[in-house]
């Protein structure tokens, strides 16, 4: 897997170059998992030079536009981190509007592969081709969420859209699983217990370094930071630097483009977030639904609490590469304007 560090303004010269070809949904490279009900594949970009990279983009000093909730009212296990397209803290970032261009495109693309009849979820279709492939589903999904529905289930468009990141765990075999610690907490959708899970990537604290390296994030009890203590750390307009990892994967709820925070993240914590600006006005908080619904049969409305999450779509614990969270989040189906969306992106 040939894996490159991008910046986001390396995604905009690959699309001023390459138009949508920039982007290339690698179908000979699916696999299943064991089970059989996920497959995945790569999600490869191709950079100006012309070289196909697996992407791991940056992001830096962007601002966690809401708060995780804390375990007791947490409806799901897993766990997503909020931003917005227009970063108010870091105007300058561009990395928003290169998430917002490769959703679109992989939206628009996935759409045409289905037309084209080189994926399909239905295997006795007479249009498909010799070298169709047969996936779970072929409803894109993506990170990139520009709608909701309000409390008059109207749907309306998000001024400035959200991006979920996925905060994905460590894997565990099912007899590491029943070592971890349980806390006296159940998740309020499926009564799954709460165990105390670690995460798959290391979470530093930029207001602890030494010698110019920043220190593993703790909590106030010298803990490292987990899932049952990141609220008190990730906070809302907490900085946030790290890069972003993008899979394709197919389950039967979508064919989503998966994407979640990989490798190193780097917090600078805001300590008051009770003070806080919350980067939106009280009408964008009445439109927000909860990550977990679907545009198009949700009327949940969320305050102040963005928490995107919902279960695994299949427990994986082999060690290989892809990761099967296929999370059911806002149904970003963008309709037939998907082209004015590509052609109306103004690039700095």
């Amino acid at each position: 897997m040939n894996q490159s560090i991008l910046y986001p303004e390396d995604i905009f010269n690959a699309y001023k170059k390459h138009k949508e070809a920039f982007l290339i949904i690698d179908l000979s490279t699916i696999k299943e998992n064991q089970a059989k009900t996920v497959k995945y594949c790569q999600l490869k970009i191709k950079k100006e030079n012309g070289v196909e990279v697996v992407p791991i983009i940056k992001l830096f000093n962007l601002s966690a536009a809401g708060k995780i909730k804390a375990p007791a009212d947490r409806e799901y296990e897993q766990l997503k981190i909020a931003l917005r397209r227009d970063d108010e803290s870091n105007t300058d970032s561009l990395f928003g509007k290169a998430m917002e261009l490769i959703c679109n495109v992989f939206t628009k693309r996935v759409k045409e592969l289905k037309a084209e009849g080189l994926i399909n979820d239905d295997d006795d279709d007479d249009n498909n081709k010799s070298n169709c492939t047969i996936v779970p589903c072929c409803r894109p999904q993506t990170p990139f969420q520009k709608k909701a529905k309000n409390k008059q289930d109207v749907t309306v468009n998000l001024e400035n859209p959200m991006i979920w990141i996925g905060l994905n765990y460590k894997r565990y075999t099912m007899d590491e699983e029943k070592q971890l610690e349980a806390l006296d907490i159940k998740y309020k959708n499926d009564g799954k217990k709460f165990l105390v899970k670690d995460f798959d990537l290391n979470i530093y604290d930029l207001e602890k370094v030494v010698g110019k390296k920043p220190q593993l994030a703790q909590d106030s009890d010298n803990n490292k930071i987990n899932n049952a203590n990141v609220h008190k750390f990730i906070t809302i307009n907490s900085l946030l630097s790290g890069t972003v990892y993008m899979q394709v994967v197919m389950s039967k709820q979508s064919f989503n483009l998966n994407t979640r925070l990989t490798k190193n993240l780097y917090v600078k914590s805001n300590k008051n977030p009770s003070s806080s600006s919350h980067m939106f006005d009280d009408d964008e908080f009445e439109m927000m639904v909860a990550g977990s619904a679907k545009l198009d049969n949700s009327n949940v409305v969320v305050g102040d609490d963005f928490e995107e999450s919902k279960p695994p779509a299949v427990q994986n614990t082999s060690n290989d590469d892809e990761y099967d969270d296929d999370e059911e989040k806002e149904d970003c189906d963008y309709g037939s304007d998907v082209d004015d969306q590509i052609k109306n992106l103004k690039f700095s």
